[in-house]
């Protein structure tokens, strides 16, 4: 046993000390054995250490047994220790062990962590007594070693525990609960009752139901699988954004947090303890935000605590090539995987507080640099002034970056460039000369560059503040300020121009410093941002036109809740019903409408939040004040939230009792026309609308066509009894005629819709696919000059078709008879002709050489004769020529 002989009892043991505790030394000198059993039942660990051979020490089996160590491989070196020994804790140890030997008392402590074999921590408290000689110098140490690593497990326990609460209970403006979730035991404070406008005596008998009565439907569900996922461990505690039903009937959002606390034996949850904080002005500010941002201008992006994405312009998507994709709820590291690890630091030291910005930062991928930015990173806070996430602002540089390394020789490819974007850019030198102004900057102010004097810059440019009205002082020109080395950034002024419109712009600029750190002038870049401050305008004055509207329009408007309560109303409705305002948010709709049609109005409103149909119209009654039914045409529209969640119902309600009264009316003489229509047995009359479906079906088209009337009405188009090749003629037809393309339905109703009529003769084609001829008569329905419809009246012409197939067979046979007579008539004409001709050449002759007989009765005879024979020749020719004119006529 390694033990001084210069160490005896009278150095450790006090003479008033128990003469029992003396006894022991004594003995503990003589017998090794007891020293033995002390040293390996008590302690975790003992050594002893010559500091005068500092490699010289002896360390006891238990000490390794505690370590994982097998103590028989374990040399007696102080390298063993000292490679298991935390490095900060060895450097105590030299640093405390001469403190101690020198400067202090006999005695050290110190709590010092060794590493296990097994790899995890082991704490150990050395208590060592430092032996000196005569001279008061230290010779050995005697030390021994406590495992205090249960203690010190149980601390950390202790502290999770604490932190757990702290991560609960936040604050004292906020509701508590406790749920035992083996007993099912539910325990809330007073604020939370208070939240959602009850006090707790209100709300007993209080249980878990108590609860879930007030929450909302869908965020039961979520809420249902929070907790699940928290009770399988997979998430550190329980946080969920619920809505709640307050004691005025409105929503209310609540931010829940929870924590289990206990478990028993067999790992099940004991004890779940949360809070319950009202958010719902946060919510608010929050979607205010979210719009502001999604509709910058610039590169703007939103983010939570947790660094993910809540909204998110147009610009970010653009300069970051992620136009499509759906980011909101993740992270940036989930959109961007590539992204260093620097911006998560960035990202928390902006969360304590620190706005953090940088001119110039690089983008890196896995092929190095891809993008130029400059941003600026700004915590936002929630309406209690509590950071509730970071703004994102950046600007894609990556333009100026090349331009910088583009040398003098290039200066015109620099300012094409700049020419070349729709950025206004400004620079001077360091005496404040204008050097650069590009053509956005030019077309803004309508003005050329040249060289003016300090002093008239903002009246000649036209610079004013961001009212429009105060003109720039010299000392709050954005260049000028820049030059001097004062902080331009997104300063907001008004262009007036001379010639041109007045533009809304926000400025950045900065000094110009050349390599040797002289100042050479200043830059200042211009957005135009006047779109964006017209929408604002305009988006202001759209709420109050729409407020306007609603309050103000002729037809009923209203919102209405998904549990059918009367949010808002309009006067059109109260008028309407019989009730005032207040009156009628107090009721549902289901409260005035008819019950035979309630069901049905129910059962489309379920259609509606299940998505499957857009919106719906319906005619139903409601009971007005005074008990009489009011009926009324609806239109119903649901409205959502970004994230598609239902919010309430768009109501438009048009009264139409006296269009009913009207219709009833017209039913009775529709009904006295439609005892005239199905009179007529033998003509078709078929009605449609405007579409071509078919409406009206008399009797005698059923008799002509063969079709019952439910096979065709409000099923199918006339065309189903039209052949397919005279509608396609008719197409080629008409679509010459009008000078453009016709086709189906329109070959029927175009010309009707231009004149009163059309008529014209087609073929129909029966149910069992025989045809007839009939003559269609066409009308266009018109109601106050608008058509609303078409009617046909068609007539079967087969009698007449077929009179006028045997009239023509008889004018064929006539004909026959006339060509035959004609010819006959021609060849005597002909030849009576000759024959005359030559007798009157011969008389003629025969006078001529015997003149004194001129006189005579025979030659009177002839003469008579010869003029009979023309006159019948000129008759057979008079018969030829009226046959010619009666075939010509009859074809």
């Amino acid at each position: 046993m390694a033990y001084s002989e210069e160490t005896t009892s009278r150095d450790f043991i006090p003479l008033n000390e128990n003469f029992l505790k003396e006894k022991l030394y004594q003995l503990i000198k003589k017998e090794d054995k007891i020293f033995d059993f002390i040293q390996d039942s008590v302690w975790d660990g003992l050594w002893f250490w010559d500091l005068k051979k500092p490699k010289n020490e002896w360390v006891n089996k238990n000490f390794w047994d505690t370590l994982g160590y097998d103590p028989k491989q374990m040399p007696d070196k102080i390298s063993s220790w000292r490679d298991v020994i935390k490095d900060e804790d060895l450097k105590k140890i030299s640093d405390n062990l001469e403190n101690y030997s020198y400067h202090l008392s006999d005695s050290y402590e110190q709590v010092l962590r060794y590493t296990h074999k097994l790899g995890h921590i082991v704490w150990l408290q050395f208590n060592g007594l430092i032996i000196k000689d005569d001279d008061g110098k230290p010779t050995q140490m005697l030390g021994i070693h406590t495992d205090l690593s249960k203690l010190k497990r149980t601390e950390e326990k202790l502290q999770e525990l604490v932190e757990k609460y702290e991560d609960v209970l936040e604050g004292p403006n906020q509701g508590s609960w406790e749920w035992n979730l083996r007993t099912g035991e539910v325990l809330f404070d007073e604020q939370w009752a208070n939240i959602i406008g009850y006090s707790l005596a209100e709300l007993q008998p209080i249980s878990l139901d108590t609860w879930v009565s007030f929450m909302h439907p869908s965020d039961h569900i979520k809420t249902t699988k929070i907790l699940q996922e928290h009770y399988e461990k997979r998430i550190p505690y329980y946080e969920c954004e619920i809505r709640l039903k307050h004691k005025n009937g409105e929503w209310i959002w609540a931010l829940v947090k929870g924590k289990i606390i206990s478990w028993d034996k067999e790992d099940n949850p004991e004890w779940l303890v949360g809070s319950q904080v009202d958010i719902t002005d946060n919510k608010k500010a929050l979607e205010k935000n979210r719009l502001f941002v999604s509709q910058a201008p610039s590169a703007m992006a939103m983010f939570d605590t947790n660094m993910r994405y809540l909204a998110a312009s147009r610009r970010w998507f653009e300069d970051y090539n992620i136009v499509g994709q759906n980011i909101i709820g993740k992270t940036q590291y989930e959109v961007f995987p590539e992204m260093e690890e620097k911006w998560n630091e960035y990202y928390k030291e902006c969360l304590t507080g620190n706005v953090l910005r940088k001119e110039e930062d690089c983008l890196k991928g896995k092929e190095g640099c891809l993008q130029w930015i400059s941003w600026e990173l700004r915590p936002w806070y929630n309406r209690e002034g509590k950071i509730a996430g970071v703004l994102m602002h950046t600007s894609d540089i990556s333009k100026l970056k090349k331009a910088e390394a583009i040398n003098e020789e290039r200066k015109v490819f620099l300012e094409a460039i700049l020419d070349s974007v729709n950025v206004g850019i400004v620079s001077c030198d360091q005496n404040g000369k204008l050097t650069l102004f590009n053509n956005a900057t030019k077309k803004w102010h309508g003005l050329p560059v040249r060289s003016i004097p300090i002093t008239e810059l903002s009246q000649h440019y036209g610079l004013y503040k961001r009212d429009g009205v105060t003109p720039l002082k010299e000392e709050e020109i954005p260049l000028l300020k820049a030059l001097k080395g004062e902080e331009v950034k997104d300063q907001e002024l008004t262009i007036i121009p001379k010639i041109g419109p007045i533009r809304k712009v926000v400025t950045n600029g900065s000094q110009l410093i050349g390599a040797d750190g002289e100042i050479k002038g200043a830059v200042v870049a211009m957005h135009d941002v006047t779109e964006r401050k017209m929408a604002e305008d305009k988006l202001k004055v759209s709420e109050e036109a729409f407020r306007g509207n609603f309050e103000n329009a002729a037809i009923g408007m209203a919102i209405i809740g998904l549990d059918g309560r009367w949010i808002e109303v309009n006067n059109a409705v109260c008028n309407m019903i019989g009730y005032s305002k207040e009156k009628l948010t107090k009721m549902t709709f289901q409260d005035i409408t008819h019950p035979d049609d309630l069901k049905k109005d129910l059962g489309l409103l379920n259609k509606l939040l299940k998505d499957e149909i857009p919106y719906y119209h319906l005619e139903k009654r409601y009971i007005h004040k005074n008990g009489q039914e009011v009926y009324t045409l609806l239109s119903v529209s649901l409205v959502k939230d970004k994230n598609q969640k239902p919010l309430y119902f768009i109501s438009q309600i048009t009264d139409t009792t006296q269009n009913i009264n009207t219709r009833r009316k017209l039913h009775k003489a529709l009904a006295k026309l439609e005892g005239v229509l199905e009179s007529s047995t033998r003509v078709a009359i078929i009605g449609t609308n405007t579409s071509g479906i078919i409406n009206i079906f008399n009797k005698g088209a059923e008799n002509l066509l063969g079709y019952s009337r439910d096979e065709l009405l409000l099923k199918e188009s006339p065309i189903i009894i039209h052949l397919k090749d005279e509608i396609k003629m008719a197409e080629i037809e008409l679509s010459t005629e009008l000078g453009e393309y016709k086709e189906g339905f329109k070959v029927f109703i175009e010309l009707a819709n231009k004149e009163k009529y059309y008529t014209r003769e087609w073929t129909l084609v029966r149910k069992d696919g025989t045809q007839f001829p009939v003559q269609l008569t066409i009308t266009a329905i018109k109601e106050k000059g608008n058509i609303i419809g078409y009617l046909g009246v068609a007539t079967d012409i087969s009698d007449i078709k077929k009179a006028e197939r045997e009239l023509k067979s008889i004018l064929k046979v006539t004909e026959n008879q006339n060509t035959r007579l004609k010819d006959f008539a021609h060849i005597v004409s002909h030849k009576l002709q000759l024959h005359s001709s030559n007798l009157e050449r011969l008389l003629e002759k025969f006078l001529q050489e015997n003149p004194e007989i001129k006189e005579s009765d025979i030659i009177k005879m002839f003469k008579i004769t010869s003029s009979k024979l023309s006159d019948t020749i000129k008759d057979l020719n008079d018969v030829v020529k009226i046959n010619n004119s009666i075939t010509t006529n009859l074809d």
